[in-house]
């Protein structure tokens, strides 16, 4: 069926990415440190994906933003899904063993063809170039890569490093990306800025939501940056802190404020 999406012109980057890259390019000239890093992680890779680089089904390359590991999708996911297949996890594992042990900031990247998807799970390449990225970064966060550090982004058909009017040609374009970022990339995406949790923190801990709500244990969180804490009811009972945390006189307290809160609110609400 011939293909109705008009054709995009394979580009490397938009304007605006091509002025941060060159950007990146004239800040990335020191930090001896981050590059030796680069060279420890890139030379792993090389050593690890050696065969599948010859077969150009991956590519390793250093860029204004620091390094680049592009991975053809063939060899991830089936056509119309984000779901990885089995025999593509060892390759991801050996990618993760290369980066959990340096501090640099990650971000994956996922691009489609122009052939265009609709089902209930990908309304569009969107969709599914996200989804993409999302699988990859779970793999990693599962061997051992801080999710702190990781973001998944999804480019959908709209960055085309070839033509779509060949077979060949959108073979390219589906790929992920892996971004290692460096330190000058990280201050350019304002990623230094990012508050820190102490180690401690449970941040991650997940909350079971079916529970009644004075069984929840609520994890303990103290950011490094300061919190306001302006509309925070006084005296309300810190769950995990300390204290007898089965005393029914305390339950009793924390449904009372609760309870009031939800009167507040509702007596509050407004419009249609």
């Amino acid at each position: 069926m011939p293909n109705s999406r008009p054709e995009l012109k394979a580009i490397p980057h938009s304007q605006p990415e091509q002025a941060r890259e060159e950007k990146l390019q004239d800040q990335g000239k020191g930090g001896d440190r981050d590059r030796q890093n680069l060279n420890k992680i890139q030379k792993q890779l090389e050593k690890a994906l050696g065969k599948m680089i010859e077969r150009e089904l991956i590519a390793v390359k250093r860029t204004g933003r620091g390094l680049e590991v592009e991975i053809n999708s063939s060899i991830l996911f089936d056509s119309g899904t984000a779901l990885i297949q089995p025999q593509a996890v060892p390759v991801l594992t050996e990618v993760a063993a290369a980066l959990k042990n340096f501090p640099n900031a990650v971000h994956v990247e996922g691009f489609t063809d122009n052939l265009p998807i609709e089902t209930p799970v990908y309304p569009s390449n969107w969709e599914l170039s996200a989804g993409r990225a999302a699988s990859v970064v779970h793999v990693f966060s599962d061997e051992g890569v801080d999710p702190f550090r990781m973001a998944a982004i999804g480019f959908g058909e709209y960055r085309p490093v070839a033509l779509n009017n060949t077979a060949e040609g959108r073979r390219r374009n589906r790929r992920v990306v892996v971004v290692i970022l460096s330190e000058a990339a990280e201050k350019l995406y304002d990623l230094d800025k990012v508050i820190e949790l102490k180690p401690k923190d449970k941040r991650r801990q997940n909350i079971d939501l079916d529970k009644p709500p004075e069984l929840i244990e609520m994890p303990v969180m103290t950011p490094i940056a300061p919190v306001p804490e302006e509309g925070f009811p006084q005296g309300l009972p810190l769950r995990g802190r300390g204290g007898n945390s089965g005393n029914r006189d305390e339950q009793d307290r924390l449904m009372t404020i609760m309870e009031t809160l939800e009167t507040e609110q509702a007596a509050g609400e407004g419009g249609p």
